[in-house]
């Protein structure tokens, strides 16, 4: 019965805005401070085009075309997340006409994870159903049962009822803070000022020396440094560095579920007549050396071999754009997968400049 309660009606007041369920209940907040009727657009993916594009500039050019754009993409979110924000979306905005997707190599060739995820949907109770599509199918069937009891809403909100009944003066306190320029919140662009040239850091072997270096000098460590360190000088990564060839690749009951996967959540938009934009976007060569297997290119292909022919769908393929350019590629990286300034700015020119319902209105 509690259970049954928790997914009708979230409570918003036991949650702490500074953890993963508040921001997420925030920005959902954030999200119906708008005209709902009026969003015809929006951005869906994970922290990669979330962090990676200028949101003002996508929504300021789309007011221009009357095709108001807006942004739902989520850090930390994969399948479950998408198909749910997409469902509340469809939902809560009749006049969507369609979506941006951001898809990198990198997160189409993995299983993200659960427990993120379903604290990322629960203010959007889409929870349930969502992650009921997309199982790991490495996973048992106890393994599964695990995931649905910690993702039921009862164990979400355990930790977050006991730091209430503690503290409930902090959380009331943080919760009543204002918040300053609410729907600037959505038009945000993230300021990544620095980039990972100094690193000098192309392969898996070179971000490994850099990790044992940086773990050996006892320095206070910067965050790409953390990163590096995290990614490159854990106990895999000291294993991996001993193999003459490091590589990976997706086992095929991998390869299969996420083809399968990615093919239903690409089908059930275009299945409601919905356009479809895919951004490919592009990913570092310590990424593409080392953090995505070897058969993700074949992945993608045969995601895409089967919906390429639809009316309503658009591929953007940036995944050259920094080679295409005379800086170093690592002048667009504030670290090895998200985007400084500069990688910002070339994004969302491409996309200001490529986009179909964007295009087709300016040269009316």
């Amino acid at each position: 019965m509690i259970e049954v309660l928790l997914r009708i009606h979230p409570p918003q007041f036991l949650t702490s805005p500074k953890s993963f369920v508040g921001h997420s209940f925030a920005r959902k907040n954030d999200i119906e401070s708008f005209d709902l009727e009026k969003i015809k657009w929006i951005t869906i993916g994970d922290s990669i085009i979330d962090w990676g594009i200028d949101h003002k500039a996508i929504y300021e050019s789309s007011l221009a075309h009357n095709q108001p754009h807006l942004r739902m993409s989520f850090g930390s979110s994969y399948l479950s997340a998408y198909q749910g924000i997409f469902n509340w979306s469809e939902q809560h905005m009749p006049n969507l006409n369609g979506v941006v997707f951001g898809l990198s190599l990198n997160r189409i060739s993995s299983f993200g994870d659960p427990f993120r995820e379903a604290k990322l949907l629960l203010p959007f109770n889409q929870l349930t159903e969502s992650q009921a599509h997309y199982p790991d199918p490495r996973h048992h069937i106890l393994d599964r049962l695990y995931i649905r009891f910690k993702n039921s809403y009862l164990w979400i909100y355990r930790d977050y009822v006991k730091n209430y009944l503690y503290n409930p003066q902090i959380i009331h306190s943080e919760q009543n803070r204002p918040r300053e320029n609410t729907r600037e919140n959505l038009f945000y662009k993230r300021n990544a000022a620095r980039n990972i040239c100094q690193y000098n850091i192309n392969s898996f072997r070179q971000c490994h020396s850099k990790a044992i270096e940086l773990k050996s000098n006892g320095k206070p460590l910067h965050l790409v440094e953390k990163f590096i360190v995290d990614k490159c000088g854990n106990a895999n990564a000291n294993h991996n560095a001993k193999k003459k060839d490091y590589h990976w690749q997706l086992e095929a009951l991998e390869f299969e579920a996420l083809k399968t996967y990615w093919k239903s959540f690409f089908t059930s938009v275009l299945a409601k007549d919905k356009q479809l934009t895919i951004v490919i976007l592009p990913e570092s060569k310590l990424t593409l050396d080392y953090f995505m297997p070897s058969n993700a290119h074949q992945l993608m292909a045969d995601i895409l071999k089967d919906i390429d022919q639809k009316s309503n769908l658009q591929i953007i393929d940036l995944s050259d754009l920094f080679n295409n350019n005379t800086e170093q590629e690592c002048s667009y990286y504030v670290d090895f997968l998200h985007y400084s300034n500069a990688g910002i700015d070339a994004i969302t020119e491409e996309l200001l400049n490529r986009i179909t319902h964007l295009k087709t209105t300016q040269t009316e």
